[in-house]
């Protein structure tokens, strides 16, 4: 530093001048700052003010110009000089340290004590000290040194030259963690010239110190199944190196886990604590170092845990299922099952257990259980009306936990129940005597109210009677209760038979008496009562030309009734003879014959017919008539009267001796006979050794007897000489071998009947005897009649058993003499024999038996296995459809059809059993839909498969099947979302847990987590760590804010699914320790459903403090923002995004809380976690879209249908289910769904249902479909009781006619039916069991029959054993089946002409032209003399043009889909006798050809619109147009004229609906469907324009505010109002795309706002003039609120006026209003009459114009329908048609006489419109188009309201 007070410079100058001319003056040129001239004389220069050498402003070097001038002189002269100053540096200043401060750190020495002085120093290299000599020209060396007097100062040394530090003594941080040491640097040339400077030295740690733990609390208290997060107690880790992150190990691992935060030790996620396993748990815990190489680890600390019980456990049973059989007889109160469920939870609060049990009504009346779990029978059980019980019982805890068992309960059966014989079981039988052998002629039915028991069927006979071996061996009854005929019958021999028909189980016996009777059966031929008629008859020449009686033959049969009745014939023709048919008598019929020319013998035959059918003659007997004349002399007379001989006599037999008497001369007699010969003259012998089977039974011997007179005389005597047979011929076998067959288990009296024959002529001599030829195989075993050859068995045989199924029998036949009523047998030396093999027939008598399957699970014991057939399968879920991989095998002991056996599945149990059918063939069961274990209702199947033999009838046998589907891991894994979204903020660079990937695998597999790779790279440098097992996942390294994504693959073994991973990190920066929040963590609580701005939590608000300017809350999710001034923790105001729990993959939210200084440092942090709270939000979802189930029809009530299941994203709700019916009951709990109640098919098929699950706030509905499967439970019925057929044997035209077709109704479904005859009518008549058709053969048909035909449903059992007479019809009619030769007198009168048909269904396609016939009617009765008529009041487009043919005939164009019925009646032509009635049903359809698609169209029409309002249509009028659809023609017709749609009814009811008219055009194959919208004033809207009436084109406006208001809505106009020469109203309309009518309010609202809306352009995009816009509504009630003032002064000036007047024209009204009624009636009864007359279809309806409507055509009032028949199409009316017809029968003398003819009801309808409307009241109108008729339109002047019109309807039908 420069002095002031000496002189820098001293000047000098020098003047050679002298005086004063050297006087010198000096002054500085340069201005400075620095210096200055004492004086101008002097030229001492002096510094102004000091100077700073070491001052870095100051300038080292002066340039200084001196002036040095004479100035006294004149003239004055100078000079200058530079004076170059240096500034040099001086020691003025002492040394100083470059820093006040100096931070040093030195790491402690742990091995050595604080103060233990070091082996060798320690360089503390951390820092450098540096002090230098202020003065910059002159520095001077510094020396370094240390103040000893400070605090461990002598621990450290300092070179005093370089100022190093060096640590001499030991240091611990733990004693000293700072020194701080003051050095000293003193100027070497002046130790007074020093500086001193701070060194804090900071001693590092060396981690020398392990861990210590305390716990708050050592022995701690914990419920079972704490929730994660759970508190236990709080650790407090210490470290005395001041090691801050640690981690706490728990020993065992994975219960616990802490908050290295805060020191909570909690319950890990994976921490389940069970006090039903461990009571108490002790967990070592130890804390290891986080951030150390070292990681020493603490002391373990003991910490324990003691469980406290939770109602954790539910009840459990042991077995899930339960599968039991009792008996019916089980005792009430038996306890048939013992369940018991066991609760694991210690404490007896909640271990107890009681037992529920759950079915329906019927089930809890049966069963009931104990609080022990003994399940006890309540009630009688009866099997016969259940089988079995399913039903549940549940278990429940005191806290509500429950667990269930299924229980089956399978009733046996037991013998209770006696056999009952049912009601229609027969008690008299008919049993024609040549019934057919072996087989059934009636049933014996009964039933067993017990389900297994076997009925086995037998008869006896009465306990007295002298036939009763005859009717053991007659008739036999089969163990089904067939009632067989095993032995021929005999009217003739016993014609009642009475047996006992017995029936029994095993245990109960019934019986019931059947009276057998013999029907008769033409099986008998007369027999004439002797072998031969011999006459004589005496002639004389009187009797010539006289009828002569002969004699009388006389026959008998045996049978009786018609079959009785005898008819006698001549074998052939005979011209002298004649029999009368009835009587047998004979008679003499021509006299001109010679009987001399026959000896005077003549021969001749009788036959005697009976009157069966068919009939039967008799053997022809012989009958002679030896005539003689009166006056013929010579005769033989017989000395005996018979005339026998017999065969086989070796010597010659004497026949007669003759004598002969002639009064005149001597007689002689000659013979001439090969066999005979005359001896002695007067004896007849017969020649030896005769044959009687070689030769005739008789033989006419002719005698001549003569005189020996001249002339001779002579007269022939016949004899008739018989041959007698004597036996002796064997008998003899027909057949040498029979071949029989028998049914096992059957003991028959009649296997066969051995036919042998013995050529002896007389049946007296073919006696024979049968036996049996001994033999040891078939001895005992069979037997034969020795009378009538019937074998028979004598033992029944087991086909099944026995080794021989086929047995040879030898039968032997020998005569029998029967002399002295003693059998003489005569054996012959080689008897005749027959061999006869008999097979054993198998029957189906074994019930087929399921038997162990190989590789399947059989729940029973195999011991039991013939009662028990429940087997367990298993199936994995991937098996394929069409799989048959199991199956069941099942044996049937029967051979053959009976052994062969059939599979099929029980379908009772709801949809289980549609997953599997079963190979009828070979029992492999099938899967017929895919499985999904996931996500199928039930993961069990069970099946009841029942196998059926082929035997008649079958037997079957039932199995259950339990088939359990395996889990397949064949779902890949699931995650709650497609990414996953972490927010975490980071303080330091250490693994944090950010959040967990929840995932699920639906098979149950477990879910790994692998490879975290990262997707791109954007320089963002964060490690990501995934725990496999549990889905943790960790970053590291995160040393800023960051965004980085991650893919993970997550896989189930098999399945691997990527997912993304997103991480957001926020850096929080570290904060001063001692300026800190209060807690470190805040927690708070928010709903999801908070709205934006609100407060969801505050914090304590540090900006008080003199240190704390603000106050942060870093948010990674950007949801929450911090008010710094309040502390409220806000949701964002203009938050997108939704607190939504459910999205949300974690439901906490963490943020940073900061607390910054002035400078804007962080000074203090904490955490913010928002816990997000679940809100009913989400309403439940239905698994299914729509739920279809099947149940079948009179299915008890309670049977399961389907379980549904809801799922609800909200974590609260409790779900309820709920159903909209009472038919179904839903379990409000487990969404069970069962009936609850009988269902029948034929009163609705199908039925919809709204399931609802609710949740206590949402609601959610799905449609639950349920389709009714049809079960045979209706019988068919043919609807009528009796019927007619007339038939005639011209009718023939082959062998077989069809007579009439019967139709039966079913109810059913399936409605099949088959029909039978009841008996065969003399096999005159067949039905076709299919079609009904009955059929007649060509035959004698001399009688009526009545025919009784039956129907029953159709069944393959029916059809396959052909069982028709066996079960009982389902319903009868009774046909008359009429002779046409009939002469009675109901047959003349044609009382049976009939309809062959009675109902007709008939289906045409338009389009169908006029004149086409559609149907022809036939009765039974062709060449009856009948009309046709339609009986009907309502017109129709049918008629029958000739009511004579039957013809049904098209009356005019048909082009629209209708259905048509109606009534034709046959009528005698005649008389008008109505003889039957049909039915007629004729459908029309629209062929597949001309059905086009459809252009449509809109258009609107005013509900108050007048009859004749047009609508224009697209349609070409040079086709033929008609409306399709019939519904349409009620309120329009088409116009062809004009091709519009012209309104014929009134449409004020159906204002606000749309009527839809489908045209249909036949010639250009193109159909349009119109929509008329009927507008009322709820739907108009009245838009004012400001535009002339002429300026107006519709399309523009439409068009202008279609574009206006878009295409949400479709509009239209109704009509257009001019209200005045410039302002016009358009009454608008509008409709959504699916032609529905939208409402006026709607359309106005979206009228202002898309059309009147300021952004809209109205210039560019309206260009009407718009100067208003209301709906119809508001318009009408603007109308009335302007009426309304003057209209109330009106009614009361009227009020006044009618005060006055209203006496007076009450009785002038009176008056007129009579005769207006009176007028008015005679009116309508003139209306009426002539609407009665009319064919007009009642079309019009009357009402009154509106003014408002503007309606096209310029009439009000009524319109008539004026009909125009085509001209291609005139059909004459009935009336027309009726004359002619009838003039025409009586020309062709049909009707003999004048006869009234039936009366017509209906007029000409074109004769009605000219004969009675005015022409002048009529107005042209365009033709319209009703059904294919023309017809014109016109006004008339009558008007009728609705009540006027329905008032003339009732009169016209009491006309």
């Amino acid at each position: 530093m420069t002095q002031i007070i000496s002189p820098v410079y001293t000047i000098s100058a020098d003047d050679h001048d002298n005086n004063q001319n050297k006087k010198i003056y000096y002054s500085i040129e340069t201005e400075n700052e620095h210096f200055y001239l004492q004086t101008s004389m002097s030229g001492r220069l002096f510094l102004k003010h000091p100077m700073d050498y070491d001052d870095p402003k100051q300038k080292k070097l002066y340039n200084i110009t001196i002036k040095a001038e004479n100035s006294d002189a004149i003239p004055k002269r100078f000079s200058k000089s530079h004076l170059i100053v240096h500034l040099n540096d001086g020691d003025d200043l002492n040394p100083k340290f470059q820093s006040r401060v100096y931070k040093a750190q030195v790491r402690e020495t742990p091995s050595l004590k604080q103060g233990e002085k070091l082996l060798s120093p320690v360089m503390i290299d951390s820092v450098d000290i540096v002090a230098r000599d202020q003065d910059i020209g002159i520095n001077q060396t510094i020396h370094f040194s240390l103040f000893n007097d400070t605090e461990n100062a002598d621990l450290f040394e300092i070179d005093s030259e370089s100022a190093r530090l060096r640590l001499v003594k030991s240091l611990d941080r733990e004693v000293t963690s700072s020194v701080d040491l003051l050095v000293k640097a003193t100027q070497s040339d002046d130790d007074q010239r020093y500086d001193v400077t701070l060194v804090q030295i900071d001693v590092t740690d060396v981690n020398d110190n392990v861990p210590v733990i305390h716990l708050s609390h050592v022995h701690v208290l914990l419920r079972e199944n704490s929730v994660v997060g759970s508190f236990v107690t709080s650790a407090n880790i210490s470290d005395a190196d001041g090691n801050t992150g640690f981690t706490l190990d728990f020993i065992p691992s994975g219960f616990l886990t802490t908050d290295p935060r805060t020191g909570e030790i909690t319950v890990a996620e994976n921490g389940i604590f069970d006090r039903e396993i461990d009571e108490e748990f002790q967990f070592q815990i130890v804390a290891t170092e986080n951030d150390t190489l070292e990681r020493y680890r603490s002391q373990s600390v003991t910490l324990t845990i003691e469980i406290l019980d939770d109602n954790d456990n539910d009840p459990q049973f042991p077995i899930h299922q339960y599968h039991l059989h009792i008996n019916e007889s089980t005792a009430v109160g038996t306890t048939i099952l013992q369940v018991n469920a066991t609760d694991d939870d210690v404490s007896t609060e909640y271990s107890s257990v009681t037992y529920e049990l759950v079915g329906n009504d019927d089930v809890i009346e049966i069963f009931h259980v104990t609080q022990h779990g003994d399940v006890i029978l309540s009630r009688e059980l009866d099997a016969e009306l259940m089988t079995s019980y399913r039903f549940k019982i549940e278990a429940s805890d005191s806290g509500g936990r429950k667990d269930g068992c299924e229980v089956e309960v399978w009733i046996d059966d037991v013998n209770d129940n006696p056999p009952q014989f049912v009601d229609d079981v027969i008690t008299n039988v008919e049993v024609s005597e040549a019934f057919q052998l072996n087989t059934t002629f009636a049933t014996i039915k009964a039933t067993d109210a017990d389900a297994n028991d076997t009925l086995q069927y037998s008869i006896r006979v009465s306990a007295h009677g002298s036939n009763d071996d005859v009717i053991s061996r007659t008739f036999h009854v089969t163990d089904e209760g067939y009632l067989q005929l095993m032995r021929g019958l005999d009217r003739e021999e016993i014609t009642e038979y009475r047996i006992f028909a017995i029936v029994t189980d095993g245990v109960h016996v019934a019986e019931r008496e059947v009276r057998i009777v013999v029907k008769d059966e033409n099986d008998n031929a007369p027999i004439f009562v002797e072998d031969l008629y011999s006459f004589q008859l005496l002639f004389r020449t009187k009797d010539f030309n006289r009828l002569i009686h002969v004699g009388q033959v006389e026959a008998r049969d045996l049978d009786i009734g018609v079959n009785s009745i005898v008819n006698y014939s001549m074998c052939y023709d005979e011209s002298n003879f004649a029999v009368e048919g009835e009587t047998g008598q004979i008679f003499l019929i021509s006299s001109d014959f010679d009987f001399r020319g026959k000896n005077g013998v003549f021969h001749f035959c009788v036959a005697a017919t009976d009157g069966g059918l068919p009939p039967m003659t008799s053997h022809p007997v012989h009958v002679s008539v030896h005539v003689v004349r009166e006056d013929y002399s010579p005769e033989a007379r017989m000395l005996t009267e018979n005339y026998h001989v017999t065969e086989q006599v070796e010597r010659k037999q004497l026949v007669t001796s003759l004598e002969a008497k002639d009064g005149e001369a001597e007689v002689g007699f000659r013979l001439s006979h090969p066999l005979f010969e005359m001896t002695s003259g007067v004896e007849i012998w017969a020649r030896a050794n005769l044959d009687a089977e070689a030769l005739q039974p008789y033989y006419d011997v002719t005698i001549e007897t003569y005189d020996k007179q001249q002339p001779h005389k002579s007269t022939n005597t016949t004899i008739t000489i018989y041959i007698d047979d004597v036996d002796d011929n064997p008998p003899y076998f027909l057949t040498d071998h029979y071949d029989v067959s028998m049914d096992e288990g059957t003991v028959t009296s009649s296997l066969v009947q051995l036919q042998v024959r013995d050529d002896d002529r007389d049946d007296v001599n073919r006696n024979h005897v049968f036996k049996l030829e001994a033999d040891d195989v078939t001895s005992g075993l069979f037997h034969v009649d020795p009378e009538t050859g019937d074998l028979s068995n004598t033992r029944a045989f087991d086909y099944d058993v026995s080794r021989e199924r086929h047995y040879n029998v030898t039968v032997i036949v020998e005569s029998r003499h029967n002399n002295n009523n003693d059998d003489d047998v005569i054996t012959a030396a080689n008897p005749r024999k027959c061999d006869v093999t008999i097979t054993i027939r198998d029957v189906n008598d074994n019930q087929p038996k399921f038997q162990p399957i190989a590789g399947v699970v059989s729940v029973c014991d195999d011991d039991v296995i013939a009662d028990c057939y429940l087997y367990r399968m298993q199936l994995d879920e991937d098996a394929g459809v069409g799989m048959t991989s199991y199956f069941v095998i099942a044996d049937d002991l029967d051979g053959g059809a009976n052994g062969k056996v059939e599979y099929s599945i029980i379908r009772e149990d709801g949809d289980d059993n549609h997953y599997f059918d079963i190979d009828t063939d070979t029992g492999e069961l099938q899967l017929l839909r895919s499985l999904d274990y996931e996500n199928d209702d039930a993961n069990e199947f069970h099946l009841r498969v029942r196998v059926t033999d082929g035997g008649n009838p079958p037997k079957h046998n039932e199995a259950s099947l339990l088939i359990t589907i395996n889990n397949v891991n064949d779902n890949p894994p699931v995650c709650d979302v497609t990414m996953f979204k972490f927010a975490r903020e980071i303080v330091d660079e250490t693994a944090k847990h950010v959040g967990r990937l929840q995932c699920h695998d639906n098979d149950g597999d477990d879910v790994i987590y692998r490879a975290a790779n990262r997707v791109g790279d954007d320089g963002d440098r964060i490690s990501v760590i995934v725990d496999e097992l549990t889905g943790d996942v960790y970053v590291s390294d995160a040393h800023r804010d960051a965004t980085v994504t991650y893919v993970v693959d997550v896989t189930d073994g098999k399945h691997h699914l990527p997912i993304q991973v997103e991480i957001k990190t926020r850096k929080c920066k570290k904060f001063d320790e001692n300026l800190k929040f209060e807690r470190k963590i805040y927690n708070f609580r928010v709903k999801e459903d908070a709205q934006p701005d609100s407060v969801v939590a505050m914090v304590p608000v540090l900006a008080n403090s003199s240190m704390i300017s603000a106050m942060q809350l870093i948010d990674p999710s950007n949801q929450f923002h911090l008010d710094d001034v309040t502390g409220e923790i806000r949701l964002r105001a203009n938050n997108t995004t939704s607190l939504d729990y459910d999205d949300v993959t974690c439901h906490v939210i963490t943020s940073c809380l900061n607390a910054f200084d002035q400078v804007g440092d962080v000074i203090s942090a904490a955490s913010v976690v928002i816990h997000i709270d679940d809100v009913n939000d989400n309403p439940p979802v239905f698994a299914r879209d729509h739920y279809v189930i099947n149940v079948r029809e009179n299915s008890s009530p309670g049977e399961f249908l389907i379980k549904v299941e809801a799922s609800d994203r909200d974590q609260l709700p409790q779900l309820r289910y709920l159903i909209n019916t009472e038919l179904l009951r839903v379990d409000d709990v487990t969404g069970v769904v069962t009936t609850a109640t009988s269902f029948d098919r034929e009163q609705q098929q199908q039925y919809n249902f709204t399931l609802t699950c609710d949740d206590s706030i949402h609601r959610s509905d799905v449609i639950l479909t349920l389709t009714i499967d049809d079960v045979n439970d209706n019988q068919p019925s043919f609807g009528i009781d009796e019927d007619h057929v007339l038939i005639s044997t011209n009718q023939f035209h082959g062998d077989e006619i069809v007579i009439y077709s019967v139709k039966a109704f079913d109810a059913d479904q399936d409605d099949d039916v088959i029909y039978s005859l009841k008996e065969n009518y003399d096999n005159l008549f067949s039905i076709h069991p299919l079609n009904g058709v009955v059929s007649m053969f060509k035959s004698q048909f001399s009688r009526n029959y009545d025919v009784i035909i039956e129907v029953r449903d159709r069944t393959d059992e029916l059809l396959r054993h052909q069982q028709l007479h066996t079960s009982p019809p389902d319903d009868v009619m009774l046909l008359h089946v009429i002779n046409d030769q009939d002469d009675s007198e109901a047959v003349k009168d044609g009382m049976f002409i009939a309809f062959l048909q009675k109902v007709h269904n008939i289906d045409i396609q338009i389009p169908v032209s006029a004149g086409l016939v559609v149907e022809r009617l036939y009765v039974t009765n062709r060449s009856a003399v009948v009309v046709f008529f339609i009986s009907t009041m309502s017109p129709l487009p049918f008629s029958i043009p000739d009511p004579r043919i039957g013809e049904i005939v098209t009356n005019r164009m048909l082009s629209r889909s209708a259905s048509y019925e109606f009534v034709v009646q046959v009528e005698d032509a005649c008389t008008g006798h109505v003889f039957d009635r049909a039915i007629v049903r004729i459908n029309i359809s629209l062929t597949d050809q001309h059905s086009a698609s459809l252009t449509n169209h809109d258009v609107g029409i005013p509900y108050d619109s007048n009859i004749g309002y047009q609508i224009p249509t697209n349609c070409d009028s040079g086709k033929h147009v008609d409306i399709y659809n019939e519904e349409a023609t009620k309120y329009f017709a088409y116009s062809p004229q004009y091709c519009t749609l012209v309104l014929v009814s009134s449409v004020v009811h159906l204002a606000n609906q749309t009527i839809q008219v489908m045209l249909y055009e036949e010639k250009g194959n193109v159909s349009q469907s119109i929509y008329a919208h009927v507008t009322g004033d709820s739907n108009e809207l009245y838009l004012y324009i400001n535009h002339s009436i002429d300026e107006i084109r519709t399309f523009d406006i439409v068009d202008s505010i279609q574009r206006c208001i878009g295409e949400e809505v479709r509009v239209g106009i109704v009509k257009i109002l001019p209200l005045n020469d410039e302002k016009i109203r358009l009454n608008l309309f509008a409709y959504n795309n699916d032609h529905q009518l939208i409402n006026a309010s709607h359309f106005t609202r979206l009228f202002r706002e898309k059309c009147f809306s300021p952004e809209v352009d109205r210039n560019h995009l309206f260009p009407l003039n718009i100067v208003g816009l209301e709906t119809a509504l508001e318009a009408k009630e603007r109308r009335q609120q302007v009426k309304k003032p003057a209209l109330e002064v009106a009614v009361a000036s009227l009020a006044i006026v009618c005060g006055l007047l209203i006496f007076g024209f009450l009785l002038i009204g009176l008056i007129h209003f009579v005769n207006r009624e009176r007028r008015k009636f005679e009116n309508q009864q003139a209306e009426i009459i002539a609407l009665s007359k009319s064919e007009l279809p009642q079309m019009n309806i009357y009402m009154n114009s509106n003014d408002d409507n503007q309606s096209p055509l310029p009439h009000d009032g009524a319109i008539e329908l004026s009909h125009l028949p085509p001209s291609n199409s005139f059909v004459p009316s009935k009336a027309a048609n009726e004359g002619e017809e009838l003039r025409k029968m009586k020309m062709l003398g049909v009707c003999s006489s004048e006869s009234p003819t039936k009366s017509s009801s209906q007029v000409s309808l074109q004769s009605f419109h000219s004969n009675n409307t005015p022409t002048s009241t009529r107005q042209s109108f365009p033709d319209v188009v009703v059904g294919g008729d023309h017809y014109q339109l016109k006004t008339t002047s009558s008007l009728f309201t609705a009540h006027e019109m329905k008032e003339m309807k009732s009169q016209q039908t009491v006309l």
